[in-house]
Parts: C-alpha cells; sequence; structure tokens
C-alpha cells in the first residue's frame, strides 16, 4: 500500500529522530563506560600502592624476625656488643691516664701506663676503620635482594589486579556517578580487605622464598671470610689484654703512684679481659652451630603470624593521592551530564515544536520598539516647537500673547523631559524580566530528567554498557518516555510562567503608554483647549501661525498612534455614559439632557486594538 506524502513525511521525522537521539544516547553509553572505567583504574592504582605498601611494610617484621632468630644475628649481635663494651672500656682507661698520667712521679709508671694507652687508642681507630662498614654492605646487600625479591615476585601477580579489582567493585554494589569522600573511603577499606583475603596466600609462599635467598645470601658472604675474620678480630683483641695482664699490670701494681687511678684501669682492664673471654665462648658456641645445622637455621613466620603481621601493617593509613583521578572522574562526569542533557534536549524540542507559544523575547522587543517609536517621536514633535519659535522670535516677543506662549514652550520642554524619563524607567524595569527562550525547561526539567537518567544507568548497569542495538534501544525509549511522563507538569510550569511574564510585559508596556505618552497628550490637549483656543482669538497673524503650528504637532502625533492601532475615545455631546471608555469627573443636571449622557468632554481617550488605554474624562447630566 502506498504511503501519502504526508505519512512518507511524518515516517522521515521520526526515523531521523530515532537516528539523532540513538547518536547521542551512544554517546550516554561511551561517557560512562570511560568514568566506569576511570572509577576501576583509581582502585586499581590504589590497590596495587596498597598492596606493595603493606607488604613492604610486612618485609620490615617478616625479615627481621627471621634474621634475629637464626645464628648469624646471634653470633653478630654478641660481636657487636663486645666490641661496643670493649672500646667503651678502652677509652675510659684512656681517659684516666689523660687526667692523672702528668701527676705521677714514677717515670717508669707513667712510661707504661702511656704504652698501654697509645696500645688502646690505635686499636679504637683501627675497629672504627676496619670492622663496621663490611659488615654494613653485606646486610644491606641482603636486604636489597630480599627486597628486590618480593619486587619481581609480586609484578607476576599484578597482571590480575584488573580481573580482581572488576570482580571486587561489582560485588561492592557502588554507583559510579556516588563519588562522595566517603563512599570512596569505604570502598578502599572493603578493597583493601578483599585484596588481602585473595592474595595472602600467595604472598606468604612469596615471603618465605624471599627470606631463604636473602639469608643464603647472607650465609654465602658472611661465613666463608667475614664471620672467621670477625671470630679472629675478637680473639685478637683478647690476645691484646691478656698480654696486658700478664706483664704490664703486675708492675702497676707494684707501683707506689697514684693508687686510685692505677687500680682503676686495672680494675677495668681485668673485667674486659673476662667479659671478652666468656663472649668468645658464646660466638664459638653460634659458629659451630650454624655450621652442623645450616639446613634448620632459617627460622620462617608460620602463616597465622605472617597475617597478623599483614592485619597490623593495614592499621598504618595508606597515603593515595585520589585526587588526580577525582579531578578526571569530575571531568568525565561532566561529560556524561552534558552528553544526558543533550539527549533530554533532542526530546524537549519535539516537545516545544507540538506546544509552540508565543516567544516572549519577540514579544518585548515589538514592546519596546513601538513605545520607543511613539516616544521618539512625540520628543521630536516637542522639540520642533523651540526652533520654531526661534525663528519668528522677533515678532512674536511684541505680541501681546507673548507670556502664553512662553509658558505653551516651557511646557512642551517638561513634557519631553518627562517622556524620556518614563521611557529609561520602562525599559529598565522590561529588561529585568527574563525572556529567555524554555528557561524552566531548561533548568528545573532538564535536571529532574537528568536524574532519573542517572538513576536508570546506575539501577541496570553496575559494569560496562554494551554498545549494541538493545542497549541503544532501551536508552532512547527511557529518554523518549521519561521526558513526555514528566512534561506535562513541567509544561504547565512553563506555560503559566510564560503568562506570568507576557502579563507582566503587556502590563509595564500598556502603563507606560498611559501612564507617560497618553498622560503627555491628554495633558497637551489642554493646551489645546485652554492656551491654544485663547491664541487663536488673536489678530495676530504671527500668533495665529503659532497656533495652528501646536495644532500641527497634536495632528502629527495622532496620526502617529492611528500606525499603532492607537485611536482617539472622542464621545458627542448627548451620548450615553459608558463605563468602560469613560470616565466621570463631574454630574450636573443640564436641560436638554438626559440622565447619564454626555454634557462636555473634557479629555479624549484612547483605545489600542479595541482595548481601552485611557477612558476619556467627561461631565455627565443627572
Amino acid at each position: 500500500m502506498l504511503k501519502s506524502p504526508k505519512q512518507r513525511k511524518k515516517r522521515n521525522v521520526r526515523r531521523n529522530v530515532y537516528k539523532g537521539q540513538s547518536e547521542h544516547s551512544i554517546k550516554v553509553i561511551k561517557s560512562y563506560n570511560k568514568m566506569y572505567k576511570a572509577y576501576l583504574e583509581m582502585f586499581q592504582d590504589y590497590a596495587i600502592g596498597f598492596t606493595n605498601e603493606v607488604f613492604i611494610q610486612s618485609f620490615n617484621s617478616l625479615y627481621i624476625s627471621s634474621y634475629h632468630n637464626s645464628n648469624i644475628f646471634l653470633f653478630l649481635s654478641a660481636y657487636e656488643k663486645s666490641y661496643g663494651y670493649l672500646i667503651k672500656t678502652y677509652r675510659d682507661i684512656i681517659h684516666i691516664y689523660e687526667k692523672v698520667g702528668t701527676n705521677i712521679e714514677d717515670g717508669h709508671i707513667s712510661s707504661i701506663m702511656q704504652g698501654m694507652s697509645d696500645v688502646l687508642a690505635s686499636r679504637c681507630d683501627d675497629y672504627k676503620e676496619e670492622n663496621c662498614i663490611a659488615e654494613n654492605a653485606i646486610n644491606l646487600n641482603a636486604s636489597e635482594i630480599f627486597k628486590s625479591y618480593i619486587a619481581s615476585s609480586m609484578d607476576i601477580i599484578k597482571p590480575v589486579f584488573p580481573g580482581i579489582i572488576k570482580s571486587i567493585y561489582a560485588s561492592l554494589d557502588r554507583s559510579i556517578w556516588d563519588i562522595d569522600n566517603e563512599n570512596i573511603e569505604m570502598s578502599f577499606e572493603e578493597i583493601g580487605k578483599r585484596i588481602l583475603l585473595e592474595f595472602s596466600g600467595p604472598v606468604y609462599k612469596i615471603y618465605c622464598e624471599g627470606i631463604e635467598k636473602s639469608l643464603s645470601e647472607i650465609d654465602k658472604n658472611l661465613y666463608s671470610d667475614d664471620l672467621d675474620n670477625k671470630l679472629s678480630l675478637i680473639k685478637q683483641e683478647y690476645a691484646i689484654l691478656s698480654s696486658i695482664i700478664k706483664i704490664q699490670i703486675p708492675e702497676l701494681e707494684a707501683s707506689k703512684g697514684n693508687i686510685e687511678a692505677i687500680e682503676n684501669m686495672l680494675s677495668l682492664a681485668k673485667e674486659a679481659y673476662q667479659h671478652l673471654g666468656k663472649s668468645i665462648e658464646y660466638m664459638e658456641n653460634k659458629y659451630s652451630s650454624r655450621l652442623d645445622k645450616r639446613d634448620e637455621e632459617i627460622c620462617l613466620p608460620s602463616f597465622e603470624d605472617f597475617n597478623v603481621i599483614i592485619a597490623d601493617s593495614v592499621h598504618s593509613d595508606y597515603q593515595f593521592d585520589k585526587q588526580v583521578h577525582l579531578e578526571n572522574i569530575k571531568m568525565i562526569k561532566e561529560e556524561l551530564e552534558t552528553d544526558i542533557n543533550d539527549g533530554i534536549l533532542r526530546y524537549i524540542r519535539i516537545i516545544e515544536k507540538e506546544n509552540q507559544g508565543e516567544c516572549l523575547e519577540e514579544l518585548k522587543e515589538e514592546f519596546v520598539d513601538e513605545n520607543k517609536s511613539i516616544a521618539d517621536f512625540m520628543i521630536l514633535s516637542f522639540n520642533s516647537l523651540a526652533p520654531y519659535f526661534s525663528e519668528n522670535k522677533e515678532s512674536l516677543l511684541s505680541c501681546e500673547e507673548i507670556n502664553i506662549i512662553e509658558g505653551i514652550n516651557e511646557t512642551v520642554s517638561i513634557k519631553t523631559e518627562g517622556i524620556k524619563e518614563g521611557f529609561d524607567y520602562y525599559l529598565e524595569n522590561i529588561n529585568n524580566i527574563d525572556t529567555s527562550e524554555n528557561a524552566v525547561l531548561n533548568d528545573d526539567f532538564i535536571k529532574e530528567i537528568r536524574g532519573l537518567v542517572l538513576d536508570y544507568l546506575k539501577n541496570n548497569h553496575k559494569g560496562y554498557m554494551e554498545q549494541n542495538y538493545q542497549e541503544i534501544t532501551a536508552l532512547n525509549r527511557f529518554f523518549s518516555e521519561t521526558t513526555k511522563e514528566n512534561s506535562r507538569e513541567a509544561l504547565y510550569k512553563y506555560n503559566k510562567l510564560l503568562e506570568e511574564k507576557k502579563d507582566k510585559l503587556i502590563s509595564l508596556s500598556t502603563g507606560f503608554k498611559r501612564d507617560t505618552l497618553l498622560f503627555e497628550m491628554s495633558t497637551f490637549e489642554e493646551i489645546l483647549n485652554y492656551s491654544v483656543e485663547k491664541l487663536m482669538e488673536s489678530s495676530d497673524r504671527n500668533v495665529l501661525q503659532y497656533g495652528n503650528y501646536v495644532k500641527k504637532i497634536y495632528s502629527d502625533i495622532l496620526n502617529k498612534f492611528v500606525k499603532f492601532n492607537i485611536r482617539q475615545i472622542n464621545p458627542s455631546l448627548g451620548d450615553l455614559f459608558n463605563a468602560k471608555e469613560h470616565e466621570v469627573l463631574m454630574a450636573k443636571k443640564e436641560e436638554g439632557f438626559a440622565k447619564g449622557s454626555i454634557i462636555k468632554v473634557l479629555n479624549r481617550g484612547y483605545s489600542q486594538n479595541g482595548q481601552v488605554l485611557l477612558r476619556a474624562n467627561i461631565i455627565a447630566a443627572k
């Protein structure tokens, strides 16, 4: 069956509307997916950073725990304590000599004490130079090996993060439109818990392997050379102390010098000797134990202890700069908002065409142009009287009616200023009326519909939206039905506001005509009825010409009024009073006139397009 041209046109319009709306719906879907992706990237960055932070923090506790339980650490710890105690003792002995050595009169005793002090000072310098640097380098190297192993192992599990985060985020039941900090922080916290749950097992295995590798590195670097050297060094110090005890101390004990100072030096040396002997015995025990039980050396944390350490690490706040992500999300949100607005506006345009009303802006321009045209003409006409008077000033000044003429000139000049001020006031008030097109639909209505569209996306989509026919059609239908369903009330408010604004435009424009233009015209009429009529009784030709010029001004303005359908209400004597067109200023009995009939017209009235703007002032019979 062939379709009529009208049917074909209607079908093409619907097709174009659907095609255009589909483009907007596709934009909305793309923006939504872009925002969803931005959220996942933020949570993924947080998750990776959080994981590294927690696991690296845990590294310190786990590594130190295992290292401190090893014979290596116990050996090195005893070595450090012994040497520390030994160096302190050496310095105390040196300090005693420096304090009292110059007061000892016995040269032989003084020489023994100085030699003893020089040897011990030399041992302090050798310890500082030779011992600590090597050990720190080895410990640092082992620590870095553990960190490096952990980092490389974590890289193996990082690729699974996107899938894990997507799954976690979907289970949180969060809308991507909710970007308030409380919601995000809550999401971060839950993601952190889920990550620990997902990765605690694999990471525990990685840690154990890393600890074994790092401690093996210490074993490889220390036991081959360094532990032997350390044991030799501490034994060497023991031998030096032993020679001091056996050779120099007996001679000092037999001296008769500063007994208290010598006793203090001897006491310190003996205590150091005894302390060092016990430390060497302890270190040899740990050294031999390590050699006998290398396979049992590494002390690994249990899985339960590992989880406790991880949990403790979580309590420290992970500093994550989410502001950069949120700024990006905010921009994408604005894009999505704009795309939704465009989709709504497309249907609004259809509704507007179906409910096309008057354009307020055009109406305002029409009123302003009309009133300005009349006002400008009246001002031009009134202002023409002054040049006319100037041209005929010499002849008019000598006439008897000069006072009346000057009074007319002054009154007309005042009218000009009154019209200017009245128009400025009118223009200021009418421009305060917002006549922008569709103010309600473009603001409140769009905001309301946008909220419904966002609710639709939130309730129907937790993840990516497929850009397929079903999704696009469903979104098109939702745009259309929601916009139409909610347009009734919005259009009612819109049309009501239009009427209110239109009434205000009409009221201001009509008021300006009545209270300024027609008021000035009505009072100008009084000049004609009284002042000009007196001039017309003159026999002076110049005065009569002046009077006729004033009448011409009045006639020209009336002709201008007619161009805008403004006409005089000029009742005839004897006509019956009409309250719509006439205003009774006085009522009196008059022979020959029926009750309610017009006896006299004081001022004519004016109407425009059948609407009375200013009633005629009359005297009626009673």
